[in-house]
């Protein structure tokens, strides 16, 4: 089965470089795990991460 072990946002409304997990060029990174929390104030950009990672 397919899993995600990371990814990367840039410039999309208020997340301006944001990265998690395992990129294919960042081999010394852990991968995200099964279950992975968001956690961050209002207005941080938590439900914005995951509009941007559709």
């Amino acid at each position: 089965m397919a899993r995600i072990e990371g990814f990367r946002i840039k410039n999309y409304r208020v997340l301006k470089d944001v990265t998690l997990g395992k990129l294919w060029n960042m081999q010394n990174t852990k991968p995200l795990s099964s279950m992975t929390a968001v956690i961050g104030k209002n207005g941080s950009g938590k439900s914005t991460l995951f509009i941007g990672a559709r």
